[in-house]
């Protein structure tokens, strides 16, 4: 059963906007946030490009508000045992979506249809749509009304479900999509970063921030893609780099180990050894002694 608290679209604010839900709170809050902003779930904030869903669970703290821009949002309080959003496999945690004009849709449909306990949705509002001429330019199969008003409220109740089992398999495509197809072009450029800028010192909250996920969700998906954790992908990387270094360079071990981000060069030549069997000054050296004999 779906039980809409609060329902609302196209909510604007200034730029100092900021606002937050007590996880106190008996009901899901989902957000569909069209402009960049910042969001903190259970005491993490990160920043967020437009275009980001969050799917808040009951009895969760969660923050929100502007980075930079006016704040731009639609947003949704619905208490629910509907298992489609109880079971939904990314709560909590932030997600773009690609196609967010058909999600904008479908909150101005659940707030016209929701109003219209008091007032028909079906007079023109405010946006010049009517819901039929919105439904039907969206593809969306919405019930006919009928006449007596006990009968209305039924039909209001059966169109109302019908565009919330829409929009949460919505969400849960577009997730899936995103996982499928935008993160994998998200992750690649995680890791040209990653090669690009060995000597960073790099932490997972800070790889999660860049491609916009939370720190247990990037790894995971980074583990998917190239069958390794980021942070051991990142090792492989350096000491990578480090071999070029001493193959083509004549800057010593503690130099390399900097430019490689480490901070201890002992700690460098530890793993070096653990990786290639033998300590950077020999694998320079047995690098000269191999051109050499060519």
């Amino acid at each position: 059963m779906n039980i809409i608290r609060f329902v609302g679209y196209d909510g604007m604010h200034d730029s100092k906007f900021w606002f937050a839900l007590p996880g106190s709170r008996d009901y899901y809050l989902i957000l569909l946030i069209n402009s960049p902003s910042f969001i903190e779930v259970d005491g993490k904030c990160q920043e967020y490009p437009a275009h980001t869903v969050v799917i808040a669970s009951p009895n969760t703290d969660i923050k929100y508000g502007a980075n930079k821009e006016d704040f731009l949002n639609d947003w949704l309080w619905i208490a629910s045992e509907d298992k489609m959003l109880s079971g939904f496999p990314q709560l909590n945690q932030p997600f773009q979506v690609a196609d967010h004009e058909y999600m904008h849709s479908l909150f101005k449909l659940l707030t016209w249809e929701t109003s219209s306990y008091l007032k028909s949705t079906r007079e023109i509002c405010h946006s010049g749509e009517t819901v039929p001429e919105i439904s039907e330019r969206y593809g969306f199969v919405i019930p006919e009304r009928r006449s007596t008003e006990a009968e209305n409220t039924v039909s209001n109740q059966l169109v109302i479900e019908h565009i919330l089992q829409i929009l949460f398999e919505k969400l849960n495509d577009e997730l899936q999509s995103n996982v499928t197809g935008g993160r994998c072009n998200q992750l690649f450029n995680l890791r040209r970063k990653l090669e690009k800028n060995p000597e960073h010192h790099w932490t997972v909250a800070e790889m999660a921030a860049f491609v916009y996920m939370s720190e247990g969700h990037l790894q995971m998906l980074y583990k998917k893609q190239y069958g390794i954790s980021c942070m051991d992908d990142l090792i492989n990387i350096r000491l990578q780099k480090a071999t070029d270094y001493l193959c083509f360079t004549t800057n010593s071990v503690a130099e390399i180990a900097d430019l490689c981000g480490y901070v201890s060069h002992e700690h460098f030549s530890r793993q070096f050894k653990a990786r290639y069997g033998v300590s950077p000054l020999k694998y320079r050296h047995k690098a000269h002694e191999s051109k050499k004999s060519s």
